[in-house]
Parts: structure tokens; sequence; C-alpha cells
């Protein structure tokens, strides 16, 4: 009988050290927080439950076993508290406010009428190398508040599962069948079969049932992702090599022995640090990088969304403007050219600068759609034969008051042949249109031309230069990116950058390519547009 209760004390005994350590552990992860803190708090209560019962089995005493079997007791009411407190917080806090205080005044109640009064247990006396309890007059009262608090417990597991996720849900899951296998064993070993047997024999199996709880309950925490498991489990692998190598060193018979074990030892114990250190290591990395990913995710769905509401607002307001514009221009037009009457030469000025601020405005608008459609990846092409003399030709008569109004040389030299390419017409056109135009926006004097050359093999080449402000060294590589511009002419020519960039979307759609050369600053510069003929 004894070699058995020594048994089950050591068994008992180890099993209480490893939750002790795993709670303490588990607090050392996250002080702060609430969860950590209660879990450590919960198995310091049950550590000292196993202990009360563990070394009344094994007493020979009869005032140590009785202080021992009233400290189980007490314990016990602590540890039932804990329980539902911390079922009330994990995985998430229930919609109701938990009454800690009071639920706790109760506990310690409970707790010092089981200490310290014979109300919970009187007496435990010895028949037949049999313990017997005999129970006080209100030992009821403590049956009735062992079921409550587990009731309260299972209630607070239950009542959140409806607004849990799936994840959630099968933490709660876990943790009520922990709950449930720890509180049937532990109330039948503790409670009905002492009453109904009249021995206390099945009572040291009782710390046993906290295994049900602490397996079930450390599987939801490790889906919960709450508490470092990775860190955890290392450690306690750990920490039981290190135990074992211990126990080899005490139970050594010869120096030899204690030389090699304690050497054995020393490296294993380093090791053991090392591999700790790694794996906190390895978990923070993880968890930091878990951690910028999800704010990653987070912010690329708001810009995804504020994406999706500049897209809406460009295309509307786009619309909204270009429809009135187009009627502005033609409007100015019609009076410029004298169809809606003779007017003043000021009338006819003021005209034609309406005119060429609502195609600016116009343009301004186009470009906003085409970065739009660039940006979606719709950007769509008609393709059909063009003869490039002819698309120059319109173009370079269409800026020629432009030109004029500057004091500037427009000249266009076509070939004397036709020359066609495969391209979208007005696409192509809206390149060399911008162009032309930049040429003659930059170029205060002197002159802008317009070339056609057929290149090497198969390809023709299409070069817009000037005489104008040039290209400073450090633009030059950034010239066809989105918003790009000369940060000094910014201030003096309105502009949006993003004429460049947009032409050059609609040369690569084109299987074409295209560049610019310049010397410096105030030294001209030359853009060329490479076309396949075809």
């Amino acid at each position: 009988m004894l070699v058995e209760s020594i048994t089950v004390f050591i068994g008992s005994i180890i099993m209480g050290i490893v939750i002790l350590l795993l709670g303490g552990l588990i607090y050392s992860a996250n002080r702060k927080d609430e969860i950590n803190k209660i879990f450590f708090l919960l198995t310091i209560s049950v550590f000292i439950w196993i202990l009360s019962i563990s070394v009344r089995f094994i007493g020979t005493i009869e005032y140590p076993i009785l202080l021992s079997a009233k400290i189980s007791y007490a314990s016990m009411s602590i540890v039932v508290f804990f329980f539902a407190y911390f079922s009330y917080i994990f995985p998430v806090k229930n919609k109701y406010k938990f009454p800690v205080l009071a639920s706790l005044l109760v506990s310690f109640i409970v707790a010092i009428i089981s200490l310290f009064t014979s109300y919970i247990i009187q007496d435990v006396v010895a028949v037949d190398e049999r313990q017997i309890n005999i129970f006080g007059s209100y030992f009821y009262i403590f049956g009735i508040y062992f079921i409550s608090y587990i009731g309260w417990g299972t209630y607070n597991l239950l009542s959140k599962r409806h607004y849990l996720d799936a994840t959630g849900k099968a933490q709660i899951n876990f943790m009520i069948t922990g709950t449930v296998f720890s509180a049937t064993f532990g109330f039948s070993s503790n409670f009905i079969i002492p009453a109904i047997a009249k021995t206390t024999t099945t009572e040291q199996y009782g710390p046993f049932a906290v295994i049900f709880l602490i397996l079930f309950t450390a599987y939801a925490i490790l889906k919960h992702h709450l508490f470092n498991i990775k860190v955890i489990a290392t450690e306690l692998l750990t920490f039981a090599i290190w135990s074992f190598i211990l126990i080899r060193i005490m139970l050594s018979n010869s120096a030899r022995d204690y030389i090699i074990n304690g050497i054995f030892f020393a490296f294993v114990l380093a090791f053991g640090l090392l591999l700790i250190r790694s794996v906190r290591k390895e978990v923070k990395q993880r968890e930091e990088l878990e951690s910028l990913t999800k704010e990653l995710e987070n912010k690329n769905i708001k810009l995804q969304e504020l994406d999706k509401v500049r897209s809406e607002f460009l295309s509307f307001a786009s619309h909204q403007v270009k429809a009135p514009m187009t009627v502005v221009k033609g409007f100015a037009s019609m009076i410029y050219d004298g169809t809606l009457g003779q007017a003043t030469d000021k009338i006819k000025e003021a005209a034609q600068k309406i005119q060429i601020s609502a195609e600016r405005l116009i343009a301004l608008v186009n470009n906003l759609l085409d970065l739009r459609r660039i940006e979606e990846g719709k950007m769509e092409f008609n393709f059909e034969k063009v003869e490039l003399n002819e698309l120059i030709a319109s173009l370079t008569e269409e800026f020629g008051m432009l030109a004029k109004n500057k004091n500037l040389e427009l000249i266009f030299k076509p070939l004397r042949e036709k020359i066609y390419i495969n391209a979208d017409y007005q696409k192509f056109r809206q390149v060399v249109q911008n162009l032309t135009e930049n040429a003659i926006k930059y170029t205060e004097r002197g002159w802008v031309k317009v070339a056609i050359k057929k290149d090497a093999g198969e390809s023709v080449l299409i070069g817009v230069s000037d005489s104008g402000r040039g290209i400073s060294k450090e633009l030059l590589p950034n010239l066809f990116k989105q918003f790009s511009r000369d940060r000094e002419l910014a201030k003096e020519l309105q502009g949006t950058g993003l004429g460049l960039y947009i032409a050059k979307q609609i040369i690569d759609g084109h299987k074409g390519k295209i560049w610019a050369e310049s010397a410096g600053q105030n030294q001209g510069s030359v853009f060329y547009v490479k076309m396949p003929i075809g």
C-alpha cells in the first residue's frame, strides 16, 4: 500500500511541477496579458492542490494528514474560481461583466472555512490502513459551491460560441471537453466515491483529473496562437532532459559516474540554453513577420478601396468636365474663325485663349482617363495601317499657329515615299502630338523639327527635336515615369507629368521604343520613337 502511495506521490509531484512550469513559461512569454496571468494563477492553485493531496497519502502523523486534507479542499475552492474567470476571458471575454471581487470573496470564505473550521472536513481517521474522511455538517455546501463554479465556467464557454469564428468555436469545444472529463473524474474521486464507499483512497488519484483539462486547454491555446507554444514546448522538453540528468547524477554510485554525468550535464545544459535562445528568436521573428504581413494586408485592402473610389471619381469627374469643355472649345473656335459673325481682334484673342485653355483641360482629362485604363490593365488598341507623312503633316499644321505665336519655326519635311506602320491611329497620334506640343512649350526661341527616317532593318524612326531648354542629366533617366517634371520648369509652365509616361505605355503596347537625348540644360533635346514598318 505504501509502495503504491509513493508511486502515485512521485507521479503527482512530477505532473504538478510540469503544470507549474507550463504556467510560469506562459506568464513569462507575455506578463502584461490578462489571460497569461490568470492561467499562471490557475496552475499555482492546481499545484498547491496536487501537493496537499500527494503529501496526505504518504503522511504517518495524524495532524499533518488532517491539515493536508483541509488545504486540499481550500485550494480546490480557489482552483474553481480561477477556472471560472479563465473561461470568462478565454479566448475573448463574455458580453457581461464578471463579478471578480464578489466571486473571489466567496471563494476565500469557502477556503477559510475549509482550512480553519470543521464545517467542511472534521477529521481523517485510519481504518485498516485506509484513510476515511469525517465530513462536517456543511460539506454539502462545498459540493454545491464546487458544482456552481464549474457550471459557471462551462456556461462562460458555451455562451460565447455563437459569436466566435470557427477557430474560436474549436477552442471552446476543446476546453469544454477537458472540463467535462476533469470535473467528472475529480468530483467522482474526491466527493462521490469517498462519500459512498467511506474511503479516501481514490482521492490520491484526483490530481490526475487535471491532465484532461490541461491537455485540452493547451491544444486550444495552440490553435489560438496566444502563447508561444513552440517556445514553451522546447523549454519543457529541455527542462525535462535536465531534470533526468540531474536525477542520474544524484543516483551515481561512484566518482567516475559523477564526473561523466556532470560533464554530460554541462554539455546538455549549454546546448539546451542555445536551443531555447534560438527558438525564442525564431518565434519572435515569425511573430513580427506575421504582424507586418497582417498590417500590410490591411493597408493593401484599404488602398484597394481607396483606389476603387479614386477610379470611380476620376471616371465621373472626367466625363463631367470633358463634355462641357468640348462645347466651350467649339464655340471659342467659331468665334475666332468668324463663323458666328465678325469679331474684333480683342475678342478673337480672348476666344483663342479660351480655345487653348479648353484644349489643355481636355488633354488633362484624357491623360487621367488613360492613366486609369493603364493602371487597371484596360488600355485597348485598334490597330490599322497608318501613313506617317499624313499623320505628322496634319499635326504640324494644327500646331502651326501655336508655334507662330511664340515666333518659332516649326519644320516638317515628309519622306518622298509613303511609309506605313501598324498602329492605333488616335493613340499613336496622341504620342506624336504630345512630343510636338512639349517641344513648342519648352522652346523660347529658335525651331522645332519633326523628321521621319527609315532605320536599319524593318523599322522607322521619328524624331522631334528643338532648340529649347534641354533636359538635365538628373531628370533624363526618370523622364518617362509618372509625375516626373523639372522642379524649376514646373514653377513656370503648367503640366501634369503624365504625358510622357502615357506615351511610353502606348509605344510599349505597339512593340515600339521611345527615348530622349539631350546634351544638358539650354542645349535642346531630341525625342525618338522607333516603330516597326508594317
